[in-house]
């Protein structure tokens, strides 16, 4: 009779640490996006200076260019983008023609092509994931640029 209580007391505490767990979960909500006006200034006063290294400390959404006026990342500097974890998602018009720009990546996919396009004039990109994608959609124009998967 003894043991009885303590069956309904274990799942109750059980449910209890359960509920506790879930309500400290810090997932909800929109994702974290890197700042795209803070990152293009960076960009704009590092496109000509060599050994100039970005790295992401979240996803980059572009949406400040259009298909009159694109965003264009030119320039003659050794720029580096490291996305790493993260992914630059495309959604207005691009247009890279620097060709000492490298943009790496490692997880899953380095470009999310959504509404946009982007055209690849000049310019390297590197992914040393195990597996995935460097550019995922149809809107890609002018593979003039050297891709580089890293095994």
């Amino acid at each position: 009779m003894k043991k009885r209580w303590k069956i309904p007391l274990f799942i109750l505490i059980l449910f209890g640490t359960f509920f506790i767990w879930t309500g400290s979960c810090k997932a909800w909500g929109p994702p974290k996006l890197e700042d795209e006006e803070k990152f293009l200034q960076w960009y704009e006063a590092n496109k000509n200076i060599d050994g100039a290294v970005y790295q992401l400390s979240a996803d980059l959404r572009l949406t400040m260019g259009s298909e009159d006026t694109p965003l264009v990342w030119d320039g003659q500097g050794e720029v580096t983008i490291e996305c790493g974890s993260h992914v630059i998602l495309v959604d207005s018009s691009l247009v890279i023609d620097n060709p000492k720009l490298k943009i790496t990546g490692n997880d899953f996919i380095a470009f999310m092509v959504r509404d946009g396009r982007l055209t690849l004039e000049r310019g390297k990109v590197e992914y040393g994931g195990a597996g995935g994608v460097i550019v995922h959609n149809d809107n890609i124009f002018g593979f003039t640029s050297q891709i580089t998967v890293l095994q």
